[in-house]
């Protein structure tokens, strides 16, 4: 499989509507046995997430996981660079917005998101008809660029394009639509009526340059004159968010849930029991298909919003409440979890689905 294989993964690899699914697993030098990498094994090694001791949990002993807020269940802080300040461009000729937010860096390397969004309807938002949004990403520390990489399957690199696409789509149109909800909750508000995103990019970083800052130039080419915005992107070490955690066993594995003490935002983590499946499968992904409710003091009951998710927390996602509540939140609530396990080939899946799960957690008072 090419890049491009693997990047249409986030569009296509969805059986539920809530969110793009991706692939995950450890890198290759650390990688452990029943969990395999697909997508691209240094994508997730660079990031948050490493396999747990099963036996442990089994036996009692629950991984004490931290949480960093934009990205999720993070195993192992330790090295964790994340963006420290979200850049944002306002192109006031074009009526579009380029954001770049919650970027990661861990182990030399430095992943990149970018969303693009729109005052027009997508069929309207550039004068030729085009819907695709179109961005160059090249990043430099002192002067000297560093190389744009994708990880195989194989855990190598091999460079990478620096050009990337999506294409804009009307809010309420997505079929992505807890995707779609995260960017109308946030902007429609300020007259956006269509959003791009998904458009990724990861970096190799010298030994040394992992402090930065990194100078970033991002380029439009599918506007009558293209242009280049440039920013710093600053980088710091994670604050580690107060939470409430809860793990259960649930089917071929467990499944554990972060949620902030302000009960504002949930994240999900799992893993499988190498006694309940077979040797060469690995989770793919862990979701809750009809999402978290935050519940209030009031009875009041909010559906979390699944935050876009980037290389950093494909695997285990991220639910936020973007409203305000009347009341403060007093729990968070998930019927039901389903696992994306795969084995083999990208092809060879399964979603076993465990509902009417009642699981209720509280937060203090």
């Amino acid at each position: 499989m090419n890049e491009q294989d693997y990047r249409n993964l986030f569009h296509q690899v969805n059986p539920d509507p809530g969110l793009v699914d991706a692939l995950c697993a450890r890198s290759a030098p650390r990688r452990k046995k029943g969990l395999r990498p697909v997508l691209a094994a240094a994508l997730c090694a660079a990031l948050v997430l490493s396999v747990t001791n099963y036996s442990a949990i089994a036996a009692g002993v629950q991984q004490v996981l931290g949480y960093v807020a934009g990205i999720g269940a993070v195993a192992e802080p330790d090295g964790l660079l994340v963006q420290a300040e979200p850049i944002r461009w306002d192109i006031e000729e074009e009526q579009e917005t380029w954001l770049i937010e919650n970027a990661l860096l861990r182990d030399g390397v430095l992943y990149v998101q970018a969303a693009a969004l729109s005052k027009r309807p997508a069929e309207h938002v550039h004068q030729s008809g085009n819907r695709q949004a179109q961005l160059k990403l090249e990043v430099y520390v002192d002067g000297t660029p560093l190389q744009s990489v994708f990880f195989a399957e194989d855990g190598k690199t091999y460079p990478s394009n620096y050009t990337q696409h999506s294409t804009f789509t009307d809010f309420g149109a997505s079929d992505t639509a807890n995707v779609d909800y995260y960017w109308e909750q946030r902007f429609a508000a300020e007259g956006y009526q269509s959003f791009a995103d998904f458009m990724q990019w990861s970096f190799q970083v010298p030994e040394g340059w992992e402090e930065g800052p990194f100078e970033i130039r991002l380029s439009e080419y599918q506007v009558p004159e293209s242009f280049t915005y440039t920013d710093t992107l600053e980088m710091a070490r994670p604050e580690l968010l107060n939470r409430i955690q809860s793990t259960r066993e649930i089917g071929e594995g467990t499944a554990t849930v972060l949620v902030s003490a302000d009960g504002r935002s949930a994240a999900l983590y799992g893993e499988l029991n190498p006694e309940k499946v077979e040797e060469n499968e690995y989770l793919v992904q862990i979701m809750a298909d009809h999402g978290i409710d935050f519940v209030d003091e009031a009875g009041n009951r909010y559906p979390g919003t699944v935050r876009p998710l980037n290389y950093g927390n494909s695997f285990m996602p991220e639910y936020c409440l973007l409203q305000e509540p009347e009341a403060p939140i007093v729990r968070v609530e998930i019927s039901d979890i389903r696992y994306n396990i795969g084995s083999g080939s990208l092809g060879d899946q399964r979603f076993p689905s465990y509902t009417n799960l009642n699981w209720v957690i509280e937060l203090p008072g």
